[in-house]
C-alpha cells in the first residue's frame, strides 16, 4: 500500500494556477501556512449504532485547494461503512480513497469546480463508522508521521502543514461530573454502554469510585488548559 501512495501523483490543473498536487510528495518549497485539521466524532454510541466522523479544517493562513489525510481506527470494536464520501463543496473531487487495509483510511480530495479560488475553511470528509462490540478502545485520529503525511495544499501545489486535533481532545468539568453522578452504577452492577464509554475507566464493566478517583485528577474546568 505504501509503495502505491507514495508512487501516486494526482495532477489538478487549475484556472487560477498550474499546479501539481502529489500524493505523498508535495514540493517543500513556494506558499506555506499554518491551520487546523480537526477529527470530530462522539465516539460514546450503543453497540449496532453509527457514528459520523467529520474532517474539517480552519484557520488557514492560506487557500487550501487539496489535502490528504491518513486515519487510524480501532478496527476491533468499530468498522467502515463505505463508500467513503467526499467532502463539503468545493471539496468533492476525490482522487485517492484507500480503505484496504484494516484500521487506516487513506484518503485524498480537491476542489471543483477548478476555478474555484479555495477556502480558509471546510470540510474535507464525513466517514461512517458501525460501532461492533464494547471491547477494547475506540478512537477515530489521525496516524502520527504516516507516510505519505497528512498535509494541506495551497494554490501554488505547495504544502500546508496544519496543527492536527484528535477526537479524544476534551476537557473535565463539572458538567462531566454531574453525568458521573447519573452513571454511577456502584461496584459489580453493569452500567450502560454509553456510560461505560464515558466513565468506566477502568474497564471492569460498572461505574464506581474505582472510577472516580482519575476523573476527579483530570478536574480542569470548561475550556481550561492543562497547565505547563
Amino acid at each position: 500500500m505504501n509503495r502505491r501512495l507514495t508512487s501516486i501523483v494526482a495532477c489538478l490543473r487549475l484556472a487560477v494556477a498550474s499546479a501539481c498536487v502529489a500524493w505523498g510528495a508535495l514540493p517543500a518549497a513556494g506558499e506555506s501556512g499554518l491551520a487546523t485539521l480537526t477529527v470530530e466524532a462522539d465516539l460514546c454510541a450503543d453497540v449496532g449504532s453509527e457514528i459520523v466522523v467529520t474532517i474539517r479544517f480552519s484557520d488557514s493562513l492560506s487557500r487550501v485547494v487539496a489535502a490528504q489525510y491518513v486515519l487510524e481506527y480501532n478496527p476491533q470494536n468499530m468498522t467502515v461503512i463505505p463508500p467513503v464520501p467526499a467532502g463539503d463543496a468545493p471539496f468533492v473531487l476525490p482522487f485517492i480513497r484507500d480503505i484496504s487495509v484494516l484500521g487506516r483510511i487513506a484518503y485524498a480530495v480537491g476542489i471543483f469546480p477548478f476555478t474555484d479560488p479555495g477556502r480558509f475553511e471546510g470540510v474535507l470528509g464525513r466517514i461512517t463508522f458501525q460501532i461492533t462490540t464494547d471491547v477494547g478502545e475506540r478512537y477515530v485520529r489521525f496516524e502520527r508521521a504516516s507516510d505519505p503525511p497528512t498535509q494541506l495544499s495551497g494554490r501554488s501545489g505547495s504544502p500546508i502543514i496544519p496543527l492536527l486535533v484528535g477526537a479524544e481532545s476534551v476537557d473535565v468539568d463539572l458538567v462531566d461530573f454531574a453525568d458521573f453522578q447519573v452513571c454511577f452504577s456502584g461496584p459489580e452492577t453493569e452500567a450502560s454502554a454509553l456510560c461505560r464509554c464515558s466513565f468506566d475507566l477502568d474497564s471492569d464493566g460498572d461505574v464506581d469510585l474505582d472510577d472516580f478517583d482519575p476523573l476527579q485528577a483530570q478536574l480542569a474546568g470548561p475550556e481550561l488548559p492543562d497547565c505547563p
